[in-house]
């Protein structure tokens, strides 16, 4: 690897290394993807999240003071998310993903991780990255987009439904992540903090007569949707008009959401109402674990 040098990234290195991570996106867009959301080289808000709570598992490689390629990851309740691992085009030759992706899973394994997952592009090369580290693929995950009024054709949730709006309280938290261990495998209640408090965001939940959630779901005001559970998969159709007539009501035209291969349930009535797919990801994990079926992640970041 020559004279490339790694550290701990920081805060200050987040803007630095969104030029990186823009070139990287670059290589792998398809010409009839256009970009949607906020632009590639914003320091989107997820990040410093992940230093605060992880900070132990960022890293940036260096070369003539000039980034060559950063990671982020996070640890919740034993399971290791590798958020973000980019390179920069130029430097793919010099084995500085795979030194950055060891440094990350070593110090997620000191914490105790014994399960990781990552959201990994149409790269071959991450593809052969990821295997080499004990992840193999689990789903295809289908980047969709579609228009919002399409969801406001789904059947009206059950009128007995009891729709609630989660806040940032213990109560709350323990409840959202009871949903979380049986359905992603995982609690998570650093990221619902983060979420609850984030100003763009809302959230909104069915609850049972004793209050227990039988399901989530988050919708932003830039039109996407996710990260969504439910008890059942069905329930997820429902969550997600409920998620819809919050935004049309925001006048939202246009929402984005990530489905997994394993929930057929959603992937059909989403694509027989003209949603497009935008690209091509993939799943890839160290095991099997929760029931995927039942979960919409937020995105590859924070998943």
């Amino acid at each position: 690897m020559g004279d490339v040098r790694f550290r701990a990234l920081t805060a200050d290195d987040l803007p630095r290394v969104a030029p990186l991570r823009r070139r990287a996106l670059d290589t792998l867009r398809t010409p009839a993807e256009a970009p949607v959301g906020r632009p590639p080289d914003d320091v989107a808000p997820e990040l410093p999240h992940l230093l605060r709570t992880d900070p132990d598992l960022a890293w940036i490689a260096e070369g003539d003071d000039a980034p060559l390629g950063y990671t982020l990851g996070a640890v919740r309740d034993g399971l290791c998310t590798v958020s973000h691992l980019f390179v920069d085009p130029d430097a793919h030759e010099r084995d500085i993903g795979q030194e950055l992706l060891r440094r990350l899973l070593a110090a997620a394994e000191t914490r105790g991780a014994a399960r990781r997952w990552v959201v990994a592009s149409s790269s071959l090369a991450a593809h052969a990255l990821y295997l080499r580290a004990g992840m193999y693929d689990r789903a295809t995950l289908y980047p969709l987009l579609g228009p919002v009024r399409a969801l406001l054709t789904l059947p009206e949730p059950p009128s007995q439904a009891r729709v609630k709006r989660p806040t940032l309280c213990d109560g709350w938290l323990h409840r959202l992540n009871a949903l979380d261990r049986a359905v992603r495998g995982a609690a998570r209640p650093e990221d619902h903090a983060f979420f609850l408090e984030s100003p763009d965001a809302h959230c909104e939940a069915f609850v049972d007569e004793a209050g227990g959630v039988l399901g989530y779901v988050y919708y932003w005001d830039s039109g996407h949707i996710g990260p969504s559970a439910a008890s059942e998969p069905e329930l997820l159709l429902d969550l997600l008009r409920i998620a819809a007539r919050g935004l049309d009501r925001s006048g939202v035209d246009v929402i984005t959401l990530l489905v997994p291969s394993l929930n057929p349930v959603v992937l059909s009535v989403l694509l027989q109402r003209r949603f497009v797919i935008r690209r091509l990801d993939t799943l890839m994990t160290s095991g099997v674990w929760g029931a995927l079926d039942r979960y919409l992640p937020s995105g590859g970041v924070l998943m």
